[in-house]
């Protein structure tokens, strides 16, 4: 069965290859709690014929998600359903097809799909549109699988790299553990190399890492992995954050943060101990960070 997807391959978005990798694999880590991640998402890649599979067991939903812009599994209220298998899949295979070739099949329960094109009118004129070819599976498979093929072992690579950029407790950049709630979480950074396709902050360079809502969104100067886990962003704002939003993160945690953490933070910022507004509203300075990590140090009674 065609299912017309109405998507024009004209459409004017644009992802990188990063970008699409992170989409898909965000799709699987919205299904699993972030503790589980290492265990439960697996994927496998074939050099040969240029196919890398990604999977998740224990995971299913309706293809139907994946028909309509704005529609999230999200809504629902089932555990065992896939998380944003939705906009983010259809504009990520849009431009996966269109501008990097990549054949794309998905499979859930018992339905499969392979992403492809069809040939439409509007208002006389023949466009190229966005279609799935949906076919039921000979068996019904307890898992969410992605296949994508024609990627490449340098593609392969940037797709482990992408791994990298989510927030789970064995991520490479993460080395001793400071502090973590509910709120959030602060880490060493290791000497982990960073990929130049991965999100910086320019004027921070890669020293240090900011994750928000569990993605790495930015950099920042100090040896320190810092994550903000309720960050209020819309999904769709792919943007690296700019410094006053990395030094508002930091504000945030500097105000959760338990005095043993806060002063390992501050130890770790010293060289901006002497920071102060350059002007009456100065979104770029730290000193509202620093006061409040000393406010913290100096509520303990140790």
């Amino acid at each position: 069965m065609i299912v017309p997807l109405n998507i024009v391959t004209t459409y004017p978005v644009r992802w990188g290859k990063y970008e699409i990798l992170r989409d898909y694999v965000q799709n699987f880590y919205d299904s699993v709690d972030h503790k589980d991640w290492s265990k439960k998402f697996q994927y496998a890649y074939d050099e040969n014929s240029l196919q890398l599979r990604m999977w998740v067991d224990g995971v299913t939903f309706n293809y139907e998600w994946l028909l309509h812009i704005g529609a999230s599994t999200k809504t629902g209220n089932s555990e065992n359903n896939a998380g944003y298998f939705g906009e983010g899949f259809k504009i990520a295979s849009l431009c996966a097809f269109r501008d990097y070739h990549w054949q794309i099949s998905m499979s859930s329960g018992k339905w499969m799909l392979r992403v492809l094109t069809q040939e439409n009118t509007i208002d006389g004129v023949a466009v190229t549109m966005m279609a799935y070819d949906v076919t039921d599976a000979n068996e019904k498979e307890d898992r969410s699988l992605l296949c994508l093929t024609g990627i490449s072992p340098y593609d392969y690579q940037l797709f482990q790299e992408t791994l990298f950029s989510f927030y789970y407790p064995d991520n490479p950049f993460m080395g001793k553990k400071l502090w973590e709630s509910r709120e959030g979480a602060v880490y060493e950074r290791t000497n982990k190399e960073y990929l130049d396709a991965l999100p910086v902050t320019p004027e921070y360079g890669t020293r240090g890492l900011v994750y928000c809502g569990y993605q790495l969104l930015g950099t920042c100067p100090f040896r320190l992995v810092v994550c903000l886990h309720h960050y209020k962003k819309e999904d769709r704002e792919r943007d690296t954050l700019y410094t006053f939003q990395v030094i508002d993160v930091f504000r945030s945690i500097a105000y959760h943060i338990n005095p043993s953490g806060a002063l390992f933070m501050l130890e770790a910022m010293r060289r901006y101990w002497n920071s102060y507004p350059h002007k009456r509203i100065d979104i770029d300075t730290w000193s509202g960070v620093i006061d409040l990590l000393i406010q913290n140090v100096a509520s303990s009674k140790k």
